[in-house]
């Protein structure tokens, strides 16, 4: 039976033969979007469920959390920064 936990299920299905190797691009922060695969500037990498802008009152921050049964991740960066994205 194939696994319930949809981010296993792709971890799974990333490493399987045929699928074309990951191409990361840079973005800026402002133009990321819940879904979307990043490394942040501190070179943690997580999947975004929801941002927070701005963050913690500064129009300068943007937090990308990562909210997933496996995991909770909290990456607060620049406004002005670039980010590595999974395309």
């Amino acid at each position: 039976t194939p696994p319930e936990d949809e981010e296993l299920a792709a971890v799974i299905e990333a490493h399987l033969p045929g699928r074309p190797l990951p191409v990361w691009s840079t973005k800026p922060a402002t133009e990321i979007r819940p879904g979307d695969r990043v490394i942040a500037p501190g070179g943690a990498e997580l999947t975004v469920s929801r941002i927070e802008h701005p963050f913690l009152d500064r129009d300068e921050l943007i937090c990308l959390i990562e909210d997933t049964p496996a995991r909770w991740l909290a990456q607060p960066v620049q406004a002005s920064a670039e980010v590595q994205v999974l395309s």
